[in-house]
């Protein structure tokens, strides 16, 4: 992920810092390694932290085929997102692509005062999703 950190990301609007809730490591490397590198480089950009696969948290059939895994629970999520500073935390499935547009729209948009750049990268975003 190095290689990837070092991509210039100043000019960004607003960043969403994705992992996964049945991965650990993914939800560590929010704190560990993403978040110290987009603040070093853009300390004022707004933050919106995402967990994915949310369908698998309490799926049954895949913990038991998988019994290391651990889910992140919903207060670690809460707890993670308190930390970093994000404007918002959003959950989401491969099963819920529409609500996320939805939430996105809900959560972020129309949250008192942010700034009208949110309301272009939603523009951006959902036109790239024909939405």
């Amino acid at each position: 992920y190095s290689v990837v950190i070092r991509v210039p990301i100043n000019g960004a609007d607003v960043f969403l810092l994705a992992f996964s809730v049945t991965n650990k490591a993914s939800y560590e490397n929010i704190y560990k390694i993403w978040f110290p590198e987009l603040r070093h480089y853009s300390p004022n950009v707004p933050i919106v932290l995402v967990g994915t696969k949310l369908d698998l948290r309490d799926d049954k059939q895949y913990l038991n085929d998988h019994l290391t895994v651990v889910p992140i629970t919903t207060e670690q999520d809460d707890e993670l997102r308190m930390l970093i500073g994000a404007v918002t935390y959003i959950e989401c499935s491969k099963n819920s692509t529409g609500k996320l547009m939805c939430v996105f729209f809900n959560k972020i948009l129309f949250k008192p005062g942010l700034t009208c750049f949110i309301e272009s990268f939603a523009n951006i975003f959902f036109q790239s999703l024909n939405f």
